[in-house]
């Protein structure tokens, strides 16, 4: 009825968020302006932090499929 809990996917799933993250970043944060108005730092600085989430969240998804990973290789290891 259950399937097994597979931390390959969570990893991918975090590279993913990852990827996402920055390519967002990369489409409407961008290269800060040189010169900006207030309300033009304003809207950098909010999809600047929005990218730096995404990716956070994909980071520590991503890690935490890992150590899922090596905790169920350490666990199920029988000498």
């Amino acid at each position: 009825m259950f399937r097994t809990f597979r931390p390959f996917l969570l990893i991918m799933f975090g590279v993913l968020l990852i990827s996402v993250g920055f390519i967002y970043g990369l489409l409407f944060a961008g290269i800060p302006y040189q010169d900006p108005s207030p309300a033009q730092q304003a809207r950098w600085g909010f999809h600047k932090q929005v990218s730096s989430n995404v990716m956070t969240v994909g980071l520590l998804l991503a890690l935490s499929g890992v150590l899922v990973a090596v905790w169920k290789s350490l666990v199920s290891f029988r000498p």
